[in-house]
C-alpha cells in the first residue's frame, strides 16, 4: 500500500543516512522499521494450540489472607513429619 507521511525534515535525513549505510532505500527502510515497532508493540501469540496464561493464575478475593512460600515450606515440612510417623507405625506392626 502507498502513503503519504510528514517527517520532520531532520528525521527523513537521518533514515536517508541510515538506509544507505545499510544499502537500502529509503522507502525500504522505512517500511521496515515501521514493521519492526509495530510487532514489538503487539503481545507475543501464543505457541499453535497453545494459549496465554497470566499470573497469578487463581486470583484472591479483596480481604483474603495471602499464603507465602514461607507458609507453603511449613505445610510441607509438617505433611513430610507426619507421613514419617505414619510410616514408622507401620514398619513396626
Amino acid at each position: 500500500m502507498k502513503t503519504t507521511i510528514e517527517l520532520p525534515d531532520e528525521v527523513f535525513q537521518q533514515a536517508q543516512a541510515q538506509a544507505s549505510q545499510r544499502g537500502l532505500d529509503v522507502d525500504r527502510f522505512l517500511s521496515t522499521a515501521v514493521t519492526k515497532l509495530v510487532q514489538a508493540s503487539q503481545p507475543p501469540t501464543p505457541a499453535a494450540g497453545g494459549r496465554r496464561v497470566e499470573f497469578p493464575i487463581i486470583k484472591r478475593k479483596p480481604g483474603a489472607s495471602v499464603i507465602t512460600k514461607q507458609m507453603v515450606d511449613c505445610a510441607e515440612e509438617q505433611m513430610l513429619k507426619e507421613e514419617a510417623e505414619r510410616h514408622g507405625q507401620f514398619v513396626r506392626r
